[in-house]
């Protein structure tokens, strides 16, 4: 775990790394091996609860928000961070294949809570599991091109079209697409925003992406994953 102090509070982070690139399907295997119904709902509330159990320990509960990033596919890892979230923030690139999988994610998340709510209801409930019920914080634009302090029009299309037609909010935040951010972040290990020195656009528009979503949690209470 590294740990940075910032101002006013303290950023605790844990990276991925290569020994999980199969963690997917070492985790679907555990799925199977039951022989009865009841077991197999069992089997699926306990590894789709993984990662909320362990955020209920007593080291994360302190925390006031807790962030997990996930891949950009709908697999196991992905539905575990589902689970154990109260929000979900969909970064999205402003292109037709992008867009175009915002409304499977929807429809992915719908399914997931309702068969894990399903499996926590039959018969009074299983192994003392709760149901979920995370909701969209909204979409944020990333890798934005600007030109002339503008959006780009191609890339303005999609973002109108997503406001106007998708069921997940969009957020006013965009996120500009800058190599001298974003490029040697992941061989550095540092996150591009704690290395940047200076408070440029780029820097401003995370700021202001934090402040929107802070906001909109504020309307929740208690701690947020």
């Amino acid at each position: 775990m590294a740990c940075s102090e910032v101002t006013a509070g303290r950023l605790d982070l844990i990276s991925s790394h290569l020994g999980l690139i199969d963690i997917d399907l070492e985790l679907a295997a555990q799925l199977g091996g039951t022989t009865t119904l009841e077991a197999s709902k069992r089997r699926f509330l306990d590894l789709h609860s993984c990662l909320r159990r362990a955020l209920d320990d007593s080291q994360f509960v302190s925390y006031d928000l807790v962030l997990i990033d996930c891949a950009p596919n709908f697999g196991l890892v992905t539905k575990t961070a589902i689970v154990a979230s109260e929000h979900i923030l969909v970064p999205a690139k402003a292109d037709y294949l992008s867009t175009l999988g915002l409304d499977y994610l929807v429809g992915n998340c719908a399914g997931l809570v309702e068969q894990f709510n399903d499996f926590v209801d039959h018969k009074g409930g299983t192994g003392g599991h709760d149901p979920i019920d995370p909701g969209f914080l909204g979409v944020v634009f990333t890798m934005v091109q600007i030109y002339s302090q503008q959006v780009t029009l191609a890339q303005q299309r999609w973002i109108d079209e997503v406001t106007a037609a998708s069921r997940v909010p969009v957020l006013a935040s965009r996120i500009r697409n800058s190599s001298r951010h974003f490029g040697d972040a992941g061989e550095s290990g540092v996150p591009a925003m704690l290395r940047s020195g200076v408070k440029d656009e780029v820097v401003k528009e995370f700021d202001q992406l934090a402040d929107e979503v802070l906001g909109a949690l504020e309307l929740s209470s208690g701690d947020h994953r």
